[in-house]
């Protein structure tokens, strides 16, 4: 019985010396990132802020720190996509504004060619079957010769 009482013993002041240590490394920890320069975090190149970072536990403030540069690095590259587009945009958008206006104009300009074209496609176009038109057209020209002869005659 004596013997699982020091072993309880022991284990109680393994891990009470674990907690010191532990306390110990944390206070390390908040001093160094008080005492630590955040101007030398922006500068470091990517590699170096990834070794920098791995050397802290995922709870420590240099840790946090340091997923913070990561985020605003990412912002900062996906902000000049923005800006670019910001101004690439409404550059684009006058050049198709001025480029309609040019090409709306430029077809109002010349309509005797629209006209001339489907007469144009008609000459080479060899006649087909009666269509409903065609045959309505003929038939309203009979009717205004049959009256003109009935006219004539009257």
């Amino acid at each position: 019985m004596s013997h699982n009482i020091i072993d309880d013993i022991r284990e109680s002041v393994k891990q009470a010396e674990q907690k010191r240590k532990e306390h110990e490394a944390k206070n390390k920890l908040q001093d160094e990132f008080a005492a630590f320069d955040f101007s030398k975090l922006r500068k470091m190149k990517d590699p170096e802020l990834a070794a920098w970072q791995s050397k802290f536990p995922l709870d420590s403030p240099q840790y946090i720190i340091a997923t913070q540069e990561w985020n605003n690095r990412s912002l900062s590259k996906q902000l000049k996509w923005v800006k670019l587009s910001a101004i690439v945009g409404p550059i684009v958008t006058l050049i198709a504004a001025i480029l309609g206006i040019w090409a709306g104009a430029h077809w109002q300009e010349n309509p005797q060619q629209k006209q001339q074209q489907p007469a144009i496609e008609q000459s080479y176009k060899t006649p087909g079957p009666p269509t409903a038109d065609k045959v309505l057209k003929m038939g309203t020209e009979k009717k205004t010769e049959s009256d003109k002869r009935q006219t004539k005659e009257k």
